[in-house]
Order: C-alpha cells, then sequence, then structure tokens
C-alpha cells in the first residue's frame, strides 16, 4: 500500500503564506497608549487628542484699509495630554485655500515665535491645553475656502508627531 499526497494539498500548502503575506488589515490594532520595550521601558510616542474650534471658522473684519490684513480667521487649538508623557507645542503651520483654488503661503509658527506668544507651550500628560490663534486672510472681500492646520508636538525626547487637519472657513 503506498501512501500519495495529493498535488492540491500541496498547492494549498504553498499558497497559504502568499495569501496571509497580502492581507491588507492589520494583525493587531493598538486602541491607546502601549509601553515598548522589555519591562516598561522606552515608552511609545501616544497618540493625543487635538481639536480645533469653532467646527466652522467665521472671518471677522480687523481694519478698514490695506496693506494690513483686513480680515483674520480667529481659531482655538485644544490639546490634550497623552496620558505618559508632557508634550510641548513645536509648530504651528497654517494655509488657506479659497473656493476657486488659490492658495496662500503657508504660515508657519516657530518653537520660538510659540514661547513668545504664550506663557507656556507646556501640555502636562494630564491636562488641556487651549492657544488662541488667528489667520490673516487679506483685505478682499470676505474670503471663503478651507483652512490647513498642521500642529507638530513634541516630547521630552524630542520626538516629534505631526497632525493636519482642514477647517471650512465660511
Amino acid at each position: 500500500m503506498s501512501i500519495r499526497r495529493p498535488t492540491s494539498l500541496f498547492c494549498l500548502l504553498l499558497a497559504l503564506p502568499l495569501c496571509i503575506a497580502c492581507d491588507d488589515e492589520p494583525m493587531t490594532t493598538v486602541s491607546g497608549p502601549s509601553v515598548a520595550g522589555p519591562n516598561g521601558g522606552g515608552r511609545a510616542f501616544a497618540t493625543q487628542s487635538i481639536t480645533v474650534s469653532p467646527s466652522q471658522i467665521s472671518p471677522i473684519v480687523l481694519g478698514t484699509s490695506c496693506p494690513d490684513a483686513r480680515f483674520v480667521a480667529p481659531f482655538t487649538l485644544g490639546i490634550n495630554g497623552n496620558g505618559f508623557t508632557d508634550l510641548f507645542l513645536a509648530q504651528v503651520d497654517m494655509q488657506f485655500v479659497n473656493r476657486i483654488g488659490v492658495t496662500t503661503p503657508m504660515l508657519s509658527i516657530s518653537r520660538q515665535a510659540l514661547i513668545e506668544r504664550f506663557p507656556s507651550i507646556r501640555i502636562t500628560a494630564l491636562e488641556t491645553r487651549v492657544f488662541p490663534f488667528e489667520f490673516p486672510l487679506g483685505c478682499t472681500s470676505a474670503p471663503s475656502g478651507t483652512l490647513t492646520i498642521s500642529v507638530v508636538l513634541a516630547d521630552a525626547q524630542q520626538r516629534e508627531r505631526r497632525t493636519t487637519m482642514t477647517m471650512p472657513v465660511r
């Protein structure tokens, strides 16, 4: 009596690793802060919550003459601590695109400018901080479009994470 291996079983075993390797879904999902390294050493940079208020930005009139910015878009940036370590507001970039696609130059506020603007740029691990900003929209009629806000946060080890949000301006 001879034992024969069917070729279909061989093909199935050969194809199985290929099917697993092509899977688009992650094998594990991290839903909160995690600790990396043996015995909890080397904490990972956990995700924190960043919000912009109001949810739709309404331009306000500052002045009546140019070349100064006549319209500005005020908003408040809210940042929740990550629960592990203190964070620092490292940079804020803003750019406006009007409804027909014309883009303004990027307005970048560096760490040094943020230190001069606010008493502290530190967000402790368990607090929520708010930072008020205004984006100058120019001298034309009341602008309508989107404002892209990019926030860079750094932890104590100078690891940075960038979060970008797009807000409507009406």
